[in-house]
């Protein structure tokens, strides 16, 4: 149903799953056996179990911080600068790691920055049209602005030393669906393997959470790149709304949704030589 009560307390009051973002009637979760909620519950509240794990994996690797690239990705890298004449010292720290804007301290809010200063060298500003307001920081900090939360979006990023050269939105819809709005890499990095590193890394991630499908919007430009070399297809309107079961992903004008179903990467032969 589509009404819902704003004052009180009753079966008509909606309440967001932390995790997938899914709002569901209390009275609802009663008659479905889901939850049998006597008030708002305070802090976090998931709709599912599924939702609870991935929170609480994502927490963990919160924490975690930066980890050690795994060398296969590493050696992708290192073949496809050689190729183009750049020399990737044998100790060159390359690293990737998964942050939240809600939790980041001063360190990784220098990140954030770092994060959304590639965001910008790759795309104009994604402009509210409401409030007027610049969103890519808004979702980058996961902040909340009128009746948008950012909140439940992670960035991850690729460094290389104290450079951040790759990083992507990343945001998790519970088990079935997960969503990449907005990717970049720096200018000076494009073509050397580190998004598609960076990539790898959000797959095996996807793939330990146990998330079944990956969504993102694309631009015409970038279309045949999603489509050829990261194995993505376009998805009818109908199959989406079948994926989401009532979450929401995010929606850019002038792009279309591709998807593809979460599997364990493998990098080719071709890959490591250097191919496109």
């Amino acid at each position: 149903r589509h009404d819902f009560s704003k004052s009180g307390f009753s079966d008509r009051t909606v309440i967001i799953c932390d995790q997938c973002e899914r709002e569901y009637h209390v009275g609802c979760l009663k008659e479905h056996k889901m939850a049998d909620l006597k008030e708002l519950p305070e802090g976090e509240w998931f709709c599912t179990s599924d939702c609870c794990r991935i929170h609480s994996a994502l927490q963990t690797l919160l924490l975690r911080g930066a980890q050690p690239l795994p060398l296969l990705d590493v050696d992708v890298i290192r073949k496809k600068c050689d190729i183009k004449g750049f020399n990737i010292g044998a100790n060159t720290d390359i690293r990737w790691q998964l942050l939240s804007g809600k939790t980041a301290d001063a360190e990784s809010r220098l990140l954030l920055s770092k994060a959304v200063a590639i965001f910008h060298e790759s795309f104009d500003p994604i402009v509210d049209a409401t409030t007027g307001r610049d969103l890519i920081p808004t979702m980058v900090y996961g902040r909340t602005v009128r009746d948008q939360d950012y909140g439940g979006i992670y960035c991850a990023l690729l460094t290389v030393g104290s450079s951040v050269v790759s990083a992507g939105i990343l945001r998790v819809l519970g088990s079935e669906i997960a969503e990449l709005p907005l990717v970049a890499t720096s200018r000076e990095h494009q073509g050397q393997g580190y998004f598609q590193s960076l990539f790898s890394c959000i797959e095996r991630l996807l793939v330990t959470l146990k998330v079944k499908h990956f969504v993102l919007p694309a631009a015409d430009e970038a279309e045949s790149i999603w489509t050829k070399k990261f194995g993505f297809t376009k998805i009818t309107s109908d199959e989406l709304h079948k994926y989401l079961n009532g979450a929401r992903t995010t929606v850019f004008q002038g792009t279309s949704t591709l998807h593809k179903p979460v599997t364990v990467p493998h990098v080719s032969s071709r890959e490591t030589q250097g191919s496109r």
